[in-house]
């Protein structure tokens, strides 16, 4: 691997990492309640996660890999020359964000298709001792009733934040 394709791939990894951080309270990978015959909505947000926080990045970042392999592995010129690589390598990587941002936008835009309420929650069949955050939130946990229109404006500047990145990194390359 040359310089821009490595800083690329140390700071994807880096930038996946802190996304991955961030949804935990949204449980998008929650394959134990999706499985369940009651668990239609959970089973949809676990399928477009798997799309949106994985095959997408996975394709982009090999996508982005091959972009760049022709990119010159010899810095000569000083600090332009490493400003460039950096650029190069770096700015691909910030992409991840807006798969998470598509994700989420997605579904606060259409939450009954992808969070149970509270009610139907409750017929899940899960402990009663249990706190709704520590198994599986519901729309009133993560207040998706009122975040409908903020959901759509998520969705469409993930596009943008994705697109840019990734513009970007066909420019420079």
């Amino acid at each position: 691997m040359n310089h821009a394709q490595t800083l690329f791939t140390v700071f994807f990894a880096i930038f996946w990492s802190s996304v991955d951080k961030a949804w935990t309270p949204w449980r998008p990978f929650h394959w134990p309640v999706a499985l369940r015959k009651e668990g239609g909505p959970v089973l949809r947000r676990s399928l477009a996660a798997v799309a949106c926080l994985n095959l997408l990045p996975v394709g982009t970042a090999a996508w982005t890999l091959w972009l760049l392999e022709d990119f010159p592995d010899t810095i000569e010129g000083g600090l332009a020359s490493w400003i460039w690589v950096c650029v190069a390598g770096i700015m691909p990587a910030f992409s991840i964000f807006g798969f998470s941002r598509f994700w989420l936008g997605l579904v606060e835009a259409w939450p009954d298709r992808f969070y149970l309420k509270r009610e139907a929650l409750s017929k899940l069949g899960l402990p009663a001792s249990c706190a709704e955050e520590e198994v599986e939130p519901s729309q009133e946990t993560l207040r998706l009733h009122c975040s409908q229109t903020v959901g759509k404006a998520d969705l469409i500047s993930g596009v943008v934040y994705v697109a840019a990145s990734l513009l970007i990194a066909a420019l420079v390359a």
